[in-house]
């Protein structure tokens, strides 16, 4: 199964996400499947809220009966509890929260390192973002982010805290 924001907020960034999964899984069919069995995938939209992304996921568990998640939604944090303790292994990009870097969220694996991982109580990221910035010209810098999404808030003060070394100012 996949849950992402088909509508509301982030459809603009999430909407297309189960067209080009689809189009993964029909190359990966094409091939034989995977040991010769053919991958269904199940959509579910998270209406780009926290609410429609728990009920995504227990939708797809609890009456679709996937056995896994693909997870490309902002509002994931909301879900990732109910769906370790069912056991249930998640993929993704790790750009909704910290969990993905967390115990006891050893069922999600992630195609690109967490945004944002805690660590004694502070949160570090990538310490290149402000190296590449101050290289390509950058010398003010701004941000927003959806202001309900742990994640993107974190994901904007590690950007300016790896900014700020590098002499990008806020």
């Amino acid at each position: 199964g996949v849950i992402t924001g088909v509508t509301g907020v982030t459809a603009s960034n999430e909407g297309d996400t189960p067209e080009g999964a689809m189009a993964r899984i029909a190359g990966q069919n094409a091939a034989g499947g995977v040991n010769g069995r053919k991958i269904v995938l199940v959509t579910e939209d998270d209406q780009s809220t926290t609410a429609g992304d728990a009920t995504a996921a227990r939708v797809l568990v609890q009456q679709k009966g996937v056995f896994a998640v693909m997870g490309y939604s902002s509002f994931l944090f909301a879900s990732t509890k109910y769906l370790q303790q069912q056991g249930v292994p998640v993929t993704g990009t790790a750009f909704d929260g910290p969990e993905w870097g967390m115990e006891p969220y050893s069922n999600m694996f992630s195609a690109n390192p967490p945004a944002s991982t805690p660590y004694n109580g502070l949160f570090y990221t990538w310490d290149s973002t402000g190296k590449f910035f101050k290289q390509i010209g950058v010398t003010k810098l701004g941000g927003f982010a959806y202001g309900i999404s742990p994640s993107a808030t974190n994901a904007i003060k590690g950007t300016f805290a790896s900014s700020a070394p590098s002499g990008v100012s806020q």
